[in-house]
C-alpha cells in the first residue's frame, strides 16, 4: 500500500500516516530553520505530538464526561464533611491510561509487547476494582474477612473476585515478563497483586492513595524512563491524569474508588517488576508489601499515621483533613 499512489488516507493505518506526517516535518524542517532548530532540538516526532495532542483533548473532555456519568448512574457518596461527591473517579485514570496504551501500541512498533502488558493490567484491575465499587459489601474488609465469608459462610463477595481476578491477572504478567522462571513469575505476580491491595488500604483520607502514587511513580520513573526505548514510558501515562484527579481528590471534591486505588497500585507493581530494578530489590519491596498487609490485619493503618508524628504531618500535605 505505501506504493500505491492512488491509495486514500483512509486506506492508510495510523502507522502509516504517522509516518507520512513525519516526512512533512522533515521537509519543514529542511526549509525553515527556526523549525528545523525546533525539531532537532526537542526530538519532536509526529508520534509524540499526536499522543501530546490526544493526551490534552481526554484531560480536557473525559473529567466532565466521568463525573457526569457518575453523577448521571448515581455513583455519588458523602464525604466526612458530608458532601455528596462522585465515587469511583479513578475511571477517569482507566479512561486516560487505557486509550493513550492502546494507541502507544499501535504506533510504537517495537514496544507494542510492554503496552500491551500495560494495557492489560491497568484495564484488568481497573474493572476489577470498578466491579467491586459497584456492587461491594463494605462491612467486609481485608484477605481474613474475604476468605472467611467464601470458605466459612459459603458466600461470594466481589472482593474475592477481585482478589482472585488480581491474582490471575499478575500470574498472567509475571509469566510474560519472565517465562523462563517460575520463581520470578510468582516473585512478579506477588509484588503485583500485593502493590494493589496496598493502595486500596492508603484510600481512606482525602488524596493519600493518589499523593502517595505519585511520590512513589515520579521515584520510579526516574529510573525507568531510559529503559523506554523510543516510546512514551507507560508510567507516565499514568501519572499524568492521576496528577488531575489528586487536585479534586485531596480537595474531598470526589473519590477515586477501589476502580482507582486498584489499578494505581498495580500499576506502581508492574513499574518495580519492569527493568532496571534487579531480584534482590524486587524480595525487599515484597518483603515490605507483606509486613504492611501483616501488620494492617491486626491494626488500623489510618491510626498508625495518626499517631506517628512524623507520618501525621506527611499525610496532611497529601489533602484536607
Amino acid at each position: 500500500m505505501d506504493g500505491d499512489p492512488g491509495a486514500t488516507l483512509q486506506q492508510k493505518s495510523l502507522k502509516q500516516l504517522l509516518d507520512m506526517c513525519d516526512k512533512v516535518l522533515l521537509k519543514l524542517a529542511d526549509r525553515e530553520d527556526h523549525i528545523g532548530r525546533l525539531l532537532h532540538g526537542s526530538h519532536v516526532n509526529a508520534r509524540g505530538l499526536f499522543l501530546a495532542i490526544t493526551a490534552l483533548l481526554l484531560a480536557l473532555l473525559l473529567p466532565r464526561f466521568v463525573e457526569w456519568s457518575l453523577r448521571k448512574t448515581g455513583r455519588m457518596e458523602l464525604n466526612f464533611r458530608g458532601d455528596n461527591i462522585p465515587q469511583s473517579y479513578g475511571a477517569f485514570i482507566l479512561l486516560f491510561g487505557g486509550i493513550l496504551l492502546a494507541l502507544c501500541k499501535n504506533i510504537y512498533f517495537p514496544a507494542t509487547r510492554n503496552y500491551t502488558i500495560w494495557q492489560t493490567v491497568v484495564i484488568g484491575f481497573g474493572l476489577l476494582g470498578l466491579t467491586d465499587d459497584i456492587l461491594g459489601d463494605r462491612s467486609i474488609k481485608g484477605f481474613s474477612g474475604h476468605l472467611t465469608s467464601v470458605f466459612k459462610n459459603h458466600r461470594l463477595t466481589t472482593g474475592f473476585i477481585k482478589l482472585l481476578g488480581g491474582g490471575l491477572f499478575a500470574l498472567w504478567a509475571g509469566w510474560v515478563l519472565e517465562p523462563n522462571s517460575v520463581w520470578l513469575i510468582l516473585l512478579d505476580a506477588s509484588i503485583l497483586s500485593l502493590s494493589a491491595n496496598a493502595l486500596n488500604l492508603l484510600d481512606l483520607r482525602p488524596g493519600r492513595a493518589s499523593g502517595f502514587f505519585l511520590f512513589a511513580a515520579l521515584i520510579l520513573f526516574w529510573f525507568e524512563a531510559p529503559f523506554s526505548g523510543n516510546g512514551v514510558p507507560p508510567l507516565l501515562l499514568i501519572i499524568i491524569p492521576t496528577a488531575l484527579l489528586w487536585i479534586k481528590d485531596s480537595q474531598a471534591q470526589c473519590m477515586m474508588g477501589d476502580v482507582g486505588s486498584n489499578l494505581l497500585g498495580a500499576s506502581l507493581g508492574l513499574a518495580l517488576c519492569s527493568p532496571p530494578f534487579s531480584v534482590s530489590i524486587k524480595v525487599l519491596f515484597l518483603i515490605l508489601l507483606i509486613s504492611l498487609h501483616l501488620l494492617t490485619e491486626r491494626k488500623s493503618l489510618t491510626k498508625i499515621i495518626e499517631n506517628n508524628r512524623i507520618l501525621s504531618f506527611l499525610d496532611g500535605l497529601n489533602g484536607v483533613r
